[in-house]
């Protein structure tokens, strides 16, 4: 199975939450018009190594089709750290994959909470300014997340 990651450059400027969903949006099919351009060839042509990685992956493709038939797909999930910290954002909830040798449990839940607490403000608030939004809240509802170690 072969994964094509692609990266996503995005300015937080002082705009609205639906501007700036709009943004990512018209950003995210730009991208895909490039997905040719393999994100570790990026890496290597501009010389960096990404640290993080931020993963949707609800409906994207939501089924498969060859031939039009419909084919089985299989979600490959596999405990061996990529990144020192894997963000993914599913249907499930915010999981947080942390290198244990970089990041304790306490910030891998602190950075999950984080990211539910912002995602909740955006859609309760589509029309507040970005930059103002707080990543602090009060304790999130351990469903949402999920904090894995991997060594």
């Amino acid at each position: 199975m072969f994964v094509n990651t692609l990266a996503l450059g995005l300015k937080v400027d002082d705009v609205t939450v639906s501007d700036y969903l709009h943004q990512v949006s018209e950003t995210f099919d730009e991208t895909l018009r490039h997905e040719d351009y393999p994100f570790a060839r990026v890496a290597t042509d501009f010389g960096f190594t990404p640290a993080i990685a931020y993963a949707y992956q609800v409906g994207v493709l939501s089924q498969y089709m060859v031939g039009g038939k419909p084919i089985d797909r299989e979600l490959l999930e596999l405990n061996v750290p990529k990144f020192k910290i894997n963000i993914k954002i599913e249907s499930r909830g915010v999981v947080v994959q942390y290198d244990d040798a970089c990041y304790s449990a306490r910030l891998g839940q602190a950075l999950a909470e984080s990211i539910v607490a912002v995602a909740e403000r955006m859609m309760a608030q589509p029309a507040a300014r970005v930059r103002q939004l707080s990543i602090q809240e009060p304790p999130i509802s351990p469903a949402t997340l999920t904090i894995q170690r991997i060594v």
